[in-house]
C-alpha cells in the first residue's frame, strides 16, 4: 500500500500538482481507504458523531482553512479513492487483485497462535 501510494504521489506530483510534502497526502490516502472500507464506522468528537465517509472531507477542509496547501489533500484524496476501489472486495471478486500483498509480508504478519 505504501509503495503504491508513494509511486502514485510521485507521478501525480511530477505531472500535475508539484506537491512539496507527502505527509499530508499519505494521511489523506489512509483516511480515504479507511472510509471506503469501513463506511459504517463513526468518529465521535465530543457529543457529535461523524460518519467515516464524511470524516476525510471534513478533515481536509479544516486543514486547508488552517493554512495547508489544498493540492496535498486533493492528491491524497484521488490516490486514496483509486486505491480503496482497487482493494475493495467487490472489485477484487469481479476483476481480481491487481495489487496483491507480497507473500513474505503475509508470512511475516501471519498469526500462528492457537486460539
Amino acid at each position: 500500500m505504501l509503495i503504491f501510494s508513494m509511486l502514485s504521489l510521485m507521478i501525480f506530483s511530477s505531472l500535475i500538482s508539484n506537491l512539496y510534502f507527502f505527509g499530508n497526502s499519505f494521511v489523506m490516502i489512509m483516511l480515504m481507504v479507511w472510509a471506503l472500507h469501513c463506511s459504517r464506522d463513526f468518529v465521535k468528537l465530543g457529543t457529535l458523531e461523524i460518519n467515516s465517509v464524511y470524516f476525510p472531507i471534513i478533515y481536509a477542509v479544516l486543514m486547508i482553512i488552517l493554512g495547508s496547501n489544498y493540492k496535498n489533500y486533493a492528491a491524497g484524496f484521488l490516490v486514496g479513492v483509486v486505491f480503496g476501489i482497487i482493494k475493495s472486495p467487490t472489485f477484487q471478486r469481479q476483476h481480481g487483485d491487481y495489487l496483491p500483498t507480497p507473500g513474505f509480508l503475509k508470512a511475516y504478519f501471519r498469526d500462528d497462535r492457537e486460539v
